[in-house]
């Protein structure tokens, strides 16, 4: 007798499992993935006869792998006689728009938001600070701060020039996986410091000088 206290290899008293295969949209759906990420799909898919008879697939079934393209914003549907399914590859306003949407479903507050772009934002400029050529950086810094200066007195112009000198920040670090992570804070931040600037323009009760 096993040591599971049966000749099978399962644990007594536990019934098999039976492990269901992957589906064929689901195999689809992650070769074609993995060709957009790789930039092999750079522009638009082939056309769906092209598909069907690659994969050799029903066209249901390449739907549905479609679908979870699309589903995954890695594909979007065209209408109209220049249709089709077109590449949309990922990029940091995608990611920051899920990243804002996972945010909002736990109720996280601005405050919050915050605190952890200025906890990571420094990481960036630690590592630009040590760039061969942080002088000549430097330089490109102050006078982004100097353009924000003469800004001074319009509000939606002021908080936009702003940012623009915390993007520089982060990109300047020039590692790629700080320049993701950090700019897609930063990005869900920029929409609601340039909405919240907008209207506080509009009403009339932007901070003074």
């Amino acid at each position: 007798m096993s040591a599971f206290g049966n000749s099978g290899g399962t644990p007594a008293g536990q019934a098999k499992r039976q492990i269901r295969p992957q589906r064929a949209a689901e195999l689809v759906a992650a070769d074609i993935r993995g060709r957009i990420l790789s930039g092999e799909l750079d522009e638009g898919l082939p056309t769906e006869m092209v598909l069907l008879d690659e994969f050799s697939v029903s066209r249901p079934t390449l739907r549905e792998a479609l679908r979870i393209l699309e589903t995954e914003g890695l594909v979007r549907t065209r209408r109209g006689k220049q249709g089709g399914a077109v590449v949309s590859r990922p990029t940091v306003d995608t990611a920051a728009y899920h990243l804002g949407l996972v945010l909002q479903s736990v109720s996280v507050d601005l405050n919050d938001l915050a605190k952890a772009r200025h906890l990571l934002e420094p990481l960036c400029v630690s590592l630009a600070a040590q760039r061969p050529d942080r002088e000549v950086l430097a330089a490109e810094l102050e006078a982004l701060v100097d353009e924000s200066e003469e800004l001074i007195g319009d509000g939606a112009a002021f908080t936009a020039s702003l940012l623009r000198f915390h993007e520089a920040l982060v990109k300047a670090c020039r590692n790629e996986t700080l320049q993701i992570l950090v700019g897609t804070v930063e990005r869900v931040w920029d929409s609601q410091e340039r909405a919240w600037a907008q209207e506080a323009s509009e009403r009339g009760d932007y901070p003074d000088k």
